[in-house]
């Protein structure tokens, strides 16, 4: 259960790095993004690659949702 909670970034384990609007900066206090979706999230949603020696390499941040323009909570 801890694994899990780790693996989807649960607030309640580590507060998130909430230093800049995009792209957070990696530190062993805060929590950077999600690992389940660096580690699978694109790789499922964009299934197989044609070519075996293409490589995807996703950079999951946290962000609080009013940081970014537009802003899209309408």
């Amino acid at each position: 259960m801890l694994q899990a909670m780790k693996m989807e970034g649960f607030y309640g384990m580590k507060d998130p790095c909430y230093e800049s609007n995009l792209v957070n900066p990696e530190k062993i206090t805060c929590q950077h993004g999600s690992p389940w979706n660096a580690l699978n999230s694109q790789r499922i949603m964009a299934g197989d690659f044609p070519n075996k020696h293409t490589t995807l390499h996703t950079d999951d941040n946290f962000h609080r949702v009013d940081s970014v323009n537009p802003v899209h909570l309408a």
